[in-house]
């Protein structure tokens, strides 16, 4: 369960919309994209009574950004980092726009190995702890979105 401002029940959003994420999947998700693709991300700790009760300890929404260029475009990209281990990244966007009419589609994915170090030192008189422990993970994560605009007018957008 995610918690903002130390509160559970906190509702993920892209673009505007309720998407069902764990906290891995969304850790996952936000590693798979590019940071050029986000426009902008939200953390609404107190959401208004519109929102669904899933979200009463606030909302996390990820606001993408759209191309607003008329006609066929895409970008295919590759990315490589390495740390201890590599990782690998591959995202293409493809888009059509029309006066009228919007269709868009992304894909992403995201493999690679990564290592977390956990290491915790306590004194409580009388006593001491030592802790710690490394894990390592192997994954391999797809993300696709695809959608329609259609713009009825220039105040009203169906999506």
């Amino acid at each position: 369960m995610f918690h903002l401002k130390g509160r559970g029940g906190v509702m993920v959003q892209i673009d505007g919309r309720p998407t069902r994420m764990t906290e891995t999947e969304l850790a996952d998700y936000l590693k798979s994209i590019q940071s050029t693709d986000v426009e902008s991300i939200e953390l609404i700790s107190n959401p208004s009574s519109k929102y669904d009760a899933e979200g009463t300890a606030g909302i996390i929404n990820i606001k993408l950004k759209r191309n607003k260029n008329y006609g066929t475009n895409g970008s295919l990209t590759a990315g490589y980092a390495i740390g201890k281990y590599s990782k690998y990244n591959t995202p293409i966007s493809l888009n059509t726009r029309t006066p009228k009419l919007n269709i868009f589609t992304n894909y992403s994915n995201n493999w690679g190995d990564r290592q977390n170090e956990f290491y915790l030192y306590r004194e409580q008189n009388p006593y001491t702890s030592t802790q710690s422990s490394i894990s390592k993970r192997s994954g391999l994560s797809h993300n696709y979105k695809a959608g329609l605009d259609y713009s009825i007018n220039k105040k009203i957008m169906w999506a």
